[in-house]
């Protein structure tokens, strides 16, 4: 049964691909290669990329472009690019200022972009990396492979990218994404399971169920609990990134938030979210100085939500460079939660419609 909106599976990855390059000029496809590449790539400035599995779009390609990511290569639905593919998309987009690979932390991503890193290091290219592990649900499970890369990884590829464009040294803005990677965390919960083309869906919650800590590609997450208000499901995900074991947010912080739609939330639904996460922080002496809420990384059709928190840092830095300007569409730029006023209400008499005799 095709209940979904692709041709078939096997070229839905590069349908994809076409019909995102249709939509922008300053992107082109990298020859045959499944990799978004910046159009007239500035090869004075440090290149920035990232990567992984389709199916968590726009995440990765749907940012590339001036003031994010010089370019990015896609996987097929969930599993990792080719190491061959990464080495190709560095050896492309590399200049003598060198390359910062950012990878997020799953199994297949460290190794293929880790060795496309280290050959790329052994043909005289400039080649920095930084892993992003910022899921803070996973702080009482015990996993070989460490907490998972999510959407927090956008933060480490925004402040990289405005640095790239502002002339920092790769070894400048290595530095700074490692301090970055270290403040991040984030929590999910979804209410529905995703489907990857021509399969079955990746897993099944029981009626009125929903889970926290699962993973963009269905991977099991920490806990499956009753369905809750939205007020409770958001406290229930704050727990995860106050605990001392993860990024241990407490009061006084000052915060950057990402509210991340997994692919399948209504956009009501992802007002009374942001409205709920605001009020929380409001509740806890959080301070929010930066706030966007948007489908950033997703999983196809999740039905289920993401926040992303980033402690910024007491000189501004962090700020300053999510503010700097980026040509990306796809990245919402942040405001400060503004008061939720109303103007007053005037009382004004009925108006009576006249009849001419």
């Amino acid at each position: 049964m095709n209940y979904q909106f692709f041709n078939n599976a096997e070229t839905s990855v590069q349908d994809g691909l076409t019909g995102l390059c249709y939509l922008n000029a300053s992107i082109k496809q990298l020859g045959d290669l499944p990799c978004i590449v910046q159009d007239n790539i500035d090869k004075t400035k440090v290149a920035v990329i990232c990567g992984g599995g389709s199916g968590h779009e726009p995440g990765h390609v749907g940012f590339v472009g001036k003031g994010i990511l010089t370019g990015a290569v896609a996987g097929n639905v969930f599993a990792s690019p080719s190491t061959l593919q990464v080495l190709q998309l560095i050896r492309n987009v590399t200049g003598d200022r060198g390359c910062l690979v950012i990878i997020k932390n799953y199994t297949g991503d460290r190794l293929n972009f880790g060795m496309a890193a280290e050959k790329a290091k052994k043909e005289g290219y400039q080649v920095e990396v930084v892993v992003v592990a910022d899921d803070n649900s996973l702080v009482d499970t015990d996993t070989i492979a460490g907490a998972r890369g999510l959407c927090g990884a956008l933060f480490v590829e925004k402040i990289a990218g405005a640095m790239s464009e502002q002339g920092a040294s790769l070894e400048e803005i290595h530095a700074m994404c490692i301090e970055v990677a270290k403040n991040l965390g984030t929590a999910g919960v979804s209410i529905s399971p995703c489907v990857p083309p021509g399969k079955e869906p990746s897993f099944i919650l029981p009626p009125n169920t929903m889970e926290f800590g699962i993973g963009i590609h269905g991977e099991p997450g920490v806990l499956r609990s009753s369905s809750s208000n939205c007020k409770a499901t958001v406290a229930r995900l704050w727990s995860y990134l106050e605990d001392s074991r993860g990024l241990g947010v407490h009061e006084g912080d000052e915060l950057a938030i990402l509210i991340n739609n997994l692919g399948g939330t209504s956009e009501l639904e992802m007002s009374i979210v942001t409205k709920e996460v605001v009020e929380y922080m409001k509740l806890m002496g959080y301070t929010c100085r930066f706030l966007s809420c948007a489908a950033f990384v997703t999983s196809l059709a999740m039905h289920g939500i993401s926040v992303s928190v980033l402690r910024l840092d007491k000189a501004g830095q962090y700020l300053s460079l999510l503010a700097a300007p980026t040509e990306v569409s796809t990245w919402k730029a942040g405001v400060a939660p503004v008061s939720a006023s109303s103007v007053p209400l005037k009382e004004l008499p009925e108006r009576r419609h006249l009849t001419k005799e």
